[in-house]
């Protein structure tokens, strides 16, 4: 039995426009055989017909298997790769139904909730999203690309819009709620908490490579010893500096070999566990602002600089995990009532189904 990692988080739908943007498949036109509702083509019953309520809210075939077919691609993509989604498994449609009831519960507990509190989406979040759409459709290519790029996520632009609603919704009741203004806002303790228990920290480095990136093989020990010499010739500028922080940059831009200085200029914000023991080790060990001596690992030499993590970049972490548990708490408390049409949905038939949908409209 495969144990797979829960895709429940408000984080799946900050992703949705990303994950559309990615699509299924080639941008194309809708198909010959392309009947218009993709739920009936694909699962055989109208996209919206009601087959369960969460405490008296509707919950449509369109709403339930979009998430099926969002946690069946990601499984597909992370878990299984080319050989595609074995159904043998008598886990996986358990885990389908599971998680796909678990985010439409989450997102109907906290429009619950936002409706208790008397929160609405107002023009500012409106304006947002019609935003967020359009740059979507022109991204794509058209009002056509757009629609039939829904149609291989299986959700219709009324669907897709309603998704991302429950999100801006979720996003205006942590606002109201833990917001600075809020009724019980997140506090700089709270989130200093948060960083420590997590092992949050953040260092950036200078790294000169003893190995081939690309070979895995070590360099030759004439070049290794080079490599050593010049990181003890970087550290004693550093020593020597009046202004160490800012000669780090310069020397890290102009030396360091990392592969990822690129696309993390400014160091990074990782946790304990996620980095080779040689910098973790050594980082962890450094005071804020403090630059380390020269540091081997596996794959060089490293000169290290902690940096301060910026409290404000975990607010919307600390916030959601404080909604969330009260979400999670109204999800163990609701009432799911199935309507017959859950029992007559074939999750493997509805998937397969999509996924030849998909590959017929890339190839037309």
């Amino acid at each position: 039995m495969h144990i797979w990692k829960k895709l429940l988080a408000p984080a799946l739908a900050a992703g949705l426009l990303a994950g559309l943007l990615a699509g299924c498949g080639a941008q194309s036109a809708p198909g010959e055989n392309d009947t218009g509702d993709i739920i009936q083509q694909t699962a055989g019953i109208p996209g919206d017909t009601v087959v369960m309520t969460i405490d008296g809210s509707d919950i449509t075939a369109e709403a339930y298997l979009y998430w099926v077919a969002y946690s069946a691609d990601y499984l597909a993509n992370y878990y299984y790769g080319a050989t595609g989604l074995d159904w043998s498994d008598e886990s996986l449609t358990g885990y389908l139904e599971a998680n796909a009831l678990d985010a439409l519960s989450l997102y109907t507990q906290a429009a619950l909730y936002a409706g208790e509190e008397g929160i609405t989406l107002g023009e500012e979040e409106q304006a947002a999203l019609e935003e967020d759409i359009q740059t979507t459709i022109d991204q794509l290519g058209g009002e056509e690309a757009y629609a039939q790029r829904l149609k291989e996520s299986a959700v219709t632009p009324e669907g897709f819009r309603s998704l991302l609603e429950q999100f801006y919704l979720y996003s205006a009741l942590l606002d109201r709620l833990y917001g600075p203004e809020g009724t019980e806002p997140v506090t700089e303790e709270e989130i200093a908490s948060y960083i420590d228990e997590n092992g949050i920290y953040r260092a950036k480095h200078i790294l000169l490579l003893t190995k081939d990136m690309t070979t895995g093989e070590a360099l030759d020990e004439e070049t290794v010893a080079e490599k050593k010499a010049l990181a003890n010739d970087l550290l004693s500028q550093l020593r020597e500096s009046t202004a160490p922080q800012t000669l780090f940059d310069q020397l890290m831009n102009e030396y360091s070999e990392d592969t990822g200085l690129a696309t993390n200029p400014d160091g990074y914000t990782t946790q304990t566990g996620a980095m080779v023991s040689a910098f973790e080790d050594t980082a962890l060990a450094l005071d804020i602002g403090q630059i380390s001596d020269v540091v081997e690992s596996e794959y060089g030499y490293h000169i290290i600089l902690r940096l301060a993590v910026d409290p404000d970049d975990y607010w919307s972490t600390v916030a959601s995990a404080k909604l969330d548990a009260t979400l999670y708490q109204r999800m163990d408390e609701q009432n799911v009532e199935y309507a017959d049409a859950y029992g007559s949905l074939d999750l493997e038939a509805f998937y397969t189904a999509l996924t030849a949908y998909r590959d017929t409209a890339a190839e037309g």
